[in-house]
């Protein structure tokens, strides 16, 4: 697959089929972003699998939704709007970018950018359980 289809397929799979989605991943991936002051680095598949069991415990609904989509070569940056909610029952909407680093056909790299502020409701919930 070439960059922009591999990109494509990971907004068609994130959420809706889990295993193709870390199938899109090398097996030595870093994936990284910054919310709140904490800055997340999640390496490897096994990483990336509790990452989704996070995910699937704290949001009802995921829809990250590609607004557009640039490629020069092996790298991509898209766009993205989000539109999820919390098991709370609270929205969570931003838009932000994400960076891609594709090699043999995996991706090999991603940072995440967003507005932390419009993610906090998905990371509070696990503050609340940590902390009562």
């Amino acid at each position: 697959m070439k960059p922009r289809e591999i990109i494509e397929k990971y907004y068609e799979y994130h959420a809706t089929d889990w295993d193709a989605w870390i199938d899109l991943f090398d097996d030595n991936f870093l994936w990284m972003t910054s919310v709140n002051g904490r800055n997340i680095r999640v390496e490897g598949k096994k990483s990336m699998r509790e990452g989704v069991e996070r995910e699937k415990k704290g949001y009802s609904k995921i829809n990250e939704i590609p607004l557009e989509i640039f490629i020069k070569g092996n790298i991509g940056v898209a766009i993205v709007k989000i539109e999820n909610v919390t098991v709370d029952g609270v929205p969570v909407n931003a838009k932000g970018a994400c960076y891609f680093k594709i090699e043999r056909e995996k991706i090999v790299h991603v940072e995440i950018f967003f507005d932390s502020v419009a993610l906090s409701p998905f990371y509070n919930q696990f503050d609340k359980e940590k902390h009562g």
